[in-house]
């Protein structure tokens, strides 16, 4: 290690547990060398839309940005977790990030998850809201004109009343479980 970066962390303060103001304000230069040599206990938590992909009038036919893919591939081995956290479904996300091993997606902000690749679980607490969220997607879809992204392709999900769409979940309540109406 250079006398520069010997210099450079003992500034790094400990780590902070969220209940005092970092002490010493980082460059992005030692805040990635700070990160580097507490890899192994890092989380990284990113947002597809605006972070990983740039964000598109039709969301359908947004792609992650070049290199993202390969990025992280080559952070998830070395820290502790990598994490991917959207308003959309895991499935579109999936489909759009691969199976990329030792990455966790977290879609409909956190109400489905899917951990390296496995499967598309949805938590139990959101599961009586499906009959609601089924109903306002209804009355939204008499209401509203159609967005011409908004075609009826894809998967059913309580969002769309049980009707297919193209950025629709389909999710399982785990272990087989599948509410009704939903794909």
């Amino acid at each position: 290690m250079s006398d520069r970066s010997r210099g450079t962390l003992s500034r790094v303060p400990p780590l902070n547990l969220g209940n005092q103001q970092p002490k010493t304000p980082l460059d992005a230069e030692d805040a990635w060398r700070a990160t580097a040599t507490r890899a192994a206990d890092t989380v990284f938590f990113f947002d597809f839309d605006g972070t990983l992909a740039p964000v598109g009038d039709d969301p359908t036919a947004v792609r992650p940005a070049p290199k993202v893919l390969a990025a992280l591939e080559a952070l998830a081995p070395v820290v502790r977790r990598v994490a991917i956290v959207s308003a959309r479904p895991v499935e579109f996300l999936r489909d759009q990030l691969g199976g990329l091993d030792g990455v966790d997606l977290y879609g409909l902000y956190g109400l489905e998850h899917s951990h390296s690749g496995g499967e598309t679980v949805t938590e139990p607490a959101a599961l009586p809201w499906v009959p609601t969220m089924a109903e306002l997607a209804e009355l939204a879809r008499a209401e509203l004109p159609r967005a011409p992204w908004s075609s009826s392709s894809g998967s059913p999900s309580p969002c769309t009343g049980g009707r297919p769409h193209s950025w629709a979940p389909r999710s399982s309540g785990g272990a087989g479980h599948r509410p009704s109406g939903w794909g």
